[in-house]
């Protein structure tokens, strides 16, 4: 899927430290830059030292005043104090395609044009046309040094238009918007894309409910468990966890609880905090976990807080009641005990 990310830089864009044309252009003596497209700066100066027309740009529409000048609008702070509002010289994003989509420079450029000019403005001088948000000056520079090597493209927009010398506003609404049309366009190209906004936000939120209510239920459970469990594979975790809830019924005392799990296969330490440190007899050396880790109901003190429980109720008085328990915590070991079981 297409990724957008947006920065609103407080810093002039030719400042000595914090400059984005600087920290764009070189890292560590070397050129960064791939390709670039330039939009409302003229002439070769202008476009070579594109940050300082940007300055100038702002600073002839009064909209250059550098952090820490007492000029402008005071506005109360969360502690109620008065705080001056800090300007944005400019708005820089990061477009880059799906590492996996194998998008080459001119893909990447086309895709960063089509969606800086709907939003800022094509064209030049007496043949532009404003976008979406008005007309700004901009520069696309394209990089391949990134983790993975995807070519990606950063979008430095001025912060003034240049038709009506209005400062650009970028909220929240407006963010969705530039993030839709970024799949959109990518979708036009060919490109894999993601849902819009809105979906994915909605998407993301039932996923985060239902996650509350399974960590509720006791039982921490991550984002490769979850995976895991959709594609219908047993993780070591869950067999630890079975193995655990059945000995957890067994339990009298942290003893009898450790020589449980040790039958049904489970190796079960104490850890440096003082937590259990749980280990599947398969990989004991790399399939382990605190209960912390496995969650809330597996910790220690959750353990010996059921034991005492047990201990009230007279639960392990009767020798039925503990065969029964402990072949269910023999029983959670069935189907695993062969690592290619096991995800």
């Amino acid at each position: 899927m297409t990724m957008l990310k947006r920065w609103a830089k407080h810093q002039p864009c030719s400042a000595a430290k914090g400059g984005i044309q600087a920290y764009l252009e070189v890292r560590d003596g070397r050129e960064r830059v791939v390709a670039k497209f330039t939009h409302e700066l003229v002439g070769d100066a202008d476009r070579s030292e594109w940050a300082v027309a940007m300055d100038r740009t702002r600073a002839a529409a009064g909209h250059h005043r550098l952090p820490g000048d007492m000029e402008g609008e005071a506005v109360p702070g969360k502690d109620g104090r008065a705080r001056r509002r800090r300007n944005v010289m400019a708005h820089h994003f990061m477009l880059s395609p799906d590492p996996g989509s194998g998008c080459g420079p001119e893909e990447v450029m086309a895709l960063a044009q089509l969606w800086a000019g709907k939003h800022f403005g094509t064209g030049e001088l007496m043949d532009s046309e404003p976008g979406a948000l008005g007309n700004y000056q901009y520069v696309i520079e394209l990089h391949d040094d990134g983790t993975n090597g995807v070519v990606h493209a950063h979008i430095v927009v001025n912060n003034t238009d240049v038709d009506t010398g209005r400062r650009l506003h970028i909220d929240d609404e407006a963010n969705d918007r530039l993030w839709d049309s970024a799949q959109d366009i990518s979708r036009e190209l060919g490109m894999p894309y993601r849902a819009h906004a809105k979906e994915w936000r909605r998407a993301e939120s039932k996923e985060a409910q239902r996650r509350k209510r399974e960590q509720s239920l006791g039982r921490y459970m991550t984002k490769v468990e979850r995976s895991i469990a959709r594609d219908g594979s047993f993780s070591w975790k869950a067999a630890i966890a079975n193995g655990a809830r059945s000995a957890k019924l067994l339990a009298c005392d942290e003893d009898s609880f450790v020589s449980t799990m040790r039958l049904a296969g489970f190796a079960v330490e104490r850890a440096a905090g003082g937590d259990f440190l749980y280990r599947h007899p398969s990989r004991p050396d790399r399939w382990c976990c605190t209960g912390y880790r496995l969650g809330r109901d597996f910790t220690r003190e959750a353990v010996l807080r059921a034991a005492g429980d047990n201990r009230r109720r007279g639960d392990m008085s009767d020798d039925a009641n503990r065969e029964r328990v402990l072949a269910k915590a023999i029983a959670a070991l069935d189907g695993i005990a062969d690592p290619s079981n096991v995800a």
